[in-house]
């Protein structure tokens, strides 16, 4: 009787117990085993990707950070490069990478990111890390507790800190917090995000990702029939023919992220970090006669050094006959990532100038490189009079 019902309780779990016990163990040993490999390599993740956000900040390329967005300046650092805001055309190229690539990840591998990537739920993870950490101390309840909510405050000032090291530089910070000299716009920041992240991992947690998140929302929306999805499969229950319908999310986004990031890299290649102006000085008498028979027009030159090291240029200026440039030094020495203005004059016989008004053509080339060559136009101007109203 004892053995019938272990038979009966064992049909009951819908296993085969016609074999002894032993079979059994090693089958729950063997899941077990399955198990535990992937609880590991998924915290294996979490702990990358902290550590990548944690410490891609303190990163530098070319003495400056890899990834930074200052923003007294508006200017990005990207790994060597640096992306100035006229150039914002690069930060649409790249949200537009961002959701493609997004769209098509969630057609493929459905909540994958919810389940591996997403901070909020890397976030989640560690906190329930810190309340078995504190619910397992010998203290009494109320000191669990405390210790459970000053690691939850540590954390969320770690994060609030890192999330602000995207935009000034961590040394400067750490720095300013050392001299107690921290900017208000600084410290009113820290403080505003470890309010909100302490909050959220005090009282949302999980939470958000069923009530608040739009990406949540939004992916059943993406799926078909073949995204990875965690549930029962079909194909054990029912026969699928050998054609299938082509998936057409997937084309359709490959095709958008494909061609995005295809314009991306051609913009990269093409991206001369140099660019200048030659400006009429306006403000000052621009039209004189410096000397008998030659005529003088005054320019603003404006060069930007967009590359993360001090590069040296030389102006030439063409278009017509005889024409000088009076520009001092020239050669000159534009800093890395810099903003120059240097006042510059152009000199011309009278005797070659036809019109009025002449376009001039202005170079200005990399002296070590000679890789670089921009052009710019300007106009020169043979006014009626001179300065003390004498007709020339």
């Amino acid at each position: 009787m004892t053995v019938m019902m272990k038979k009966e309780a064992r049909g009951k779990q819908g296993q085969d117990c016609s074999s002894p016990v032993a079979p059994c163990a090693v089958h729950f040993s063997l899941f077990a085993m399955k198990i535990m490999p992937y609880r590991t390599f998924r915290r294996a993740a979490a702990w990358t990707q902290a550590t990548l956000v944690l410490g891609l900040p303190f990163m530098q390329v070319g003495g400056e950070s890899a990834l930074r967005f200052d923003i007294p300046s508006l200017k990005l650092y990207f790994f060597g490069s640096v992306i100035w805001i006229e150039e914002a055309y690069f930060f649409l190229l790249v949200f537009l990478l961002l959701f493609f690539g997004g769209l098509l990840f969630t057609v493929l591998y459905g909540r994958l990111w919810c389940g591996w990537v997403c901070p909020q739920t890397v976030l989640s993870d560690f906190t329930r890390d810190v309340d078995r950490l504190a619910t397992g101390s010998r203290s009494h309840e109320l000191g669990k507790l405390a210790a459970s909510h000053m690691l939850l405050l540590i954390i969320s000032m770690i994060v609030a800190a890192d999330l602000i090291w995207y935009f000034v530089s961590p040394y400067d910070i750490l720095s300013d917090v050392t001299a107690r000299s921290l900017g208000p716009w600084t410290f009113g920041s820290w403080v505003f995000i470890t309010v909100l992240v302490y909050l959220d991992l005090v009282f949302v947690r999980q939470k958000f990702c069923g009530t608040i998140c739009p990406y949540a929302r939004s992916r059943v929306l993406l799926f078909d029939d073949r995204t990875s999805v965690i549930g029962f499969d079909q194909s054990r229950a029912i026969s699928r023919g050998p054609e299938r319908d082509p998936r057409t999310r997937v084309i359709v986004f490959s095709a958008a992220f494909a061609f995005v990031a295809v314009l991306f890299a051609y913009q990269l290649y093409v991206r001369v970090p140099l660019d200048f102006w030659v400006v009429r000085d306006e403000p000052q008498p621009v039209h004189q006669e410096v000397a008998k028979g030659h005529i003088l027009n005054a320019y603003s030159l404006v060069v930007k050094n967009r590359s993360l090291s001090p590069e040296v240029f030389r102006l030439s200026v063409a278009g017509i006959s005889g024409v000088s440039l009076i520009a001092f030094p020239n050669p000159f020495l534009v800093p890395s990532n810099t903003l120059v203005k240097i006042r510059i004059s152009v000199v011309v016989e009278r005797k070659d100038l036809i019109y009025r008004t002449t376009p001039l053509r202005f170079a200005l080339e990399n002296v070590a490189s000679r890789e670089i060559h921009l052009e710019q136009e300007e106009t020169f101007i043979y006014p009626m009079l001179t300065e003390k109203g004498l007709e020339i």
